[in-house]
């Protein structure tokens, strides 16, 4: 048997995900996993795909003891899926919570009234053009968004608050938005212990007495990722242009995001 070890150092969205969830599957129904570390380095992603990550881990969770480590950051939708581990661990320096949502959408009407473009848009569905870049929205499109952003923030909030036990006189003070530091994280109740992966896998053998090896995981990378991932395209270069793919092909409704 051996510990699995489960690094997700990117921003969240179903691209990105995707190679992980048969990797957490599959750990939840072997027998040779003893336990998973997850170590995190994320300030969080789209909405949806928060939850489904979420989901596979609370999965995971009820079969094997998970443990969470934030390295650098681990906000928003990546405190989501952390929060369900049955420990979460942070570093000194590291940045925690961020438990909130906000959805950015660009208008371009203006510069396009400044440039001589007009926009003509056809629509069947009096709410079809919400939050289009092309147009001002009004005070009821702003209504209607708004309550579909509270749900989701419901859904978020209530998974936090069973998740990390956090009791209800607190639930203001914690799941409002804020950042926290790693001490204050501690305070809140949003994590366990201060201290880094070997403190975590030395926990974890501890607990369940046992003295095998750790083992990494590393999921897939995209077909993308493969295609620009020569040695001769810098690294930076490939994060690019990934990053560009990943912003410019997506759904017509704007995302909601979770960011710090």
């Amino acid at each position: 048997m051996f510990i699995l070890r489960v690094n997700f150092s990117q921003t969240i969205s179903r691209r990105s995900i995707s190679p992980y969830l048969p990797i957490l599957d599959a750990a939840a129904k072997s027998r040779k996993v003893a336990g998973v570390i997850a170590v995190v380095n994320s300030s969080g992603g789209e909405s949806n795909a928060s939850e489904i990550l979420a989901n596979a881990f609370k999965r995971l969770s009820e079969k094997k003891p998970v443990y969470c480590v934030i390295e650098s950051v681990g906000a928003s939708g990546a405190y989501w899926f952390a929060s369900t581990a049955k420990k979460i661990y942070a570093m000194d320096t590291s940045l925690v919570g961020s438990i909130g949502i906000i959805s950015m959408s660009p208008n371009v009407k203006q510069f396009l009234d400044r440039m001589g473009i007009k926009v003509e848009l056809n629509k069947i569905g009096k709410y079809k053009d919400m939050m289009s870049p092309f147009s001002e929205s009004d005070e009821d499109s702003r209504r209607v968004f708004k309550s579909f952003m509270e749900d989701v923030f419901e859904r978020f909030k209530q998974d936090v608050i069973k998740n990390r036990s956090i009791p209800a006189d607190k639930v203001n003070d914690v799941i409002n938005g804020q950042i926290f530091s790693s001490r204050n994280a501690l305070a809140a109740g949003l994590i366990d212990k201060i201290g880094d992966y070997q403190v975590a896998v030395e926990d974890m053998k501890r607990d369940l007495n046992f003295r095998g090896k750790v083992k990494a995981i590393e999921p897939r990378r995209t077909f993308i990722g493969r295609i620009i991932g020569s040695n001769l395209i810098a690294g930076m270069i490939r994060n690019q242009i990934e990053s560009f793919l990943e912003d410019n092909f997506h759904e017509e409704m704007p995302g909601i995001l979770f960011k710090p």
